[in-house]
């Protein structure tokens, strides 16, 4: 049995998903991670979240969920990276697919959840999820406040880990800090890094590269450019 990792967000959120279950858990086996099938024009061109119908090849997994293998492919014009995490990721990748509203995505979390165990960790990266909403830099944060609702109406015990705060460079660092004061830190080192090391020599990932980065040593400041209405880290 293993806790259900849910990436908030999308994109690459699941290397940065993996190292934070690398870090939360010494257990060898695969993680398991549900994720939208929602990433950047350069990978995908026909905008917004991926459903199964975009997909062939998909399998079956925890709780009936449709999960990518290396030989899952998108149906063209639409692209993913998903199907090749599946290949350079030690993780079992589950769809999350929002297009039949909250409650069915509650409902597919809450099923793939309760079949590996019970609990579920939402990961996001840079912690826009802590958005109140008034933020000026706030770019992105609907993937993680659907994630975020879909997860309470599961009724399901359900912990939040905010990884690299203000590494998407939304809402910045210090207002971050402020909201997670009082809470335990998790310290990822480097053998959680190399856990996701294939993929990230490939991936076009921004925010969770930068954690990786600044896990193994990286400082440095996060610039963030605005075109129309999409946000580059």
């Amino acid at each position: 049995m293993s806790d259900l990792y849910v990436a908030a967000g999308g994109g690459g959120d699941p290397l940065g998903t993996l190292i934070a279950a690398r870090t939360l858990t010494a257990a060898p086996e695969a993680a398991l991670i549900a994720t939208y099938a929602w990433e950047r024009p350069e990978v995908d061109p026909t905008h917004g979240p991926l459903g199964e119908e975009h997909f062939t090849g998909l399998v079956r997994d925890a709780g009936g969920a449709p999960a990518f293998s290396p030989a899952t492919r998108a149906r063209r014009p639409a692209g993913s990276t998903l199907p090749a995490l599946a290949r350079d990721l030690p993780a079992r990748l589950l769809l999350l697919d929002p297009s039949r509203g909250l409650q069915a995505l509650a409902g597919q979390i809450g099923a793939a959840a309760a079949a590996s165990g019970g609990r579920i960790r939402i990961v996001d990266i840079g912690g826009d999820i802590l958005t109140h909403g008034d933020e000026p830099g706030l770019c992105s944060p609907f993937g993680d406040a659907l994630t975020l609702a879909a997860c309470h109406l599961t009724g399901l015990p359900t912990t939040v880990h905010v990884a690299g705060p203000g590494l998407d460079g939304e809402i910045d660092e210090r207002s971050l800090l402020g909201r997670l004061a009082g809470r335990h830190p998790h310290i990822p080192g480097p053998a959680a890094v190399s856990a996701a090391g294939r993929a990230l020599a490939w991936h076009p990932s921004e925010a969770s590269a930068l954690w990786a980065a600044a896990v193994l040593g990286a400082r440095g400041s996060v610039r963030t450019v605005n075109h129309a209405g999409r946000c580059a880290t």
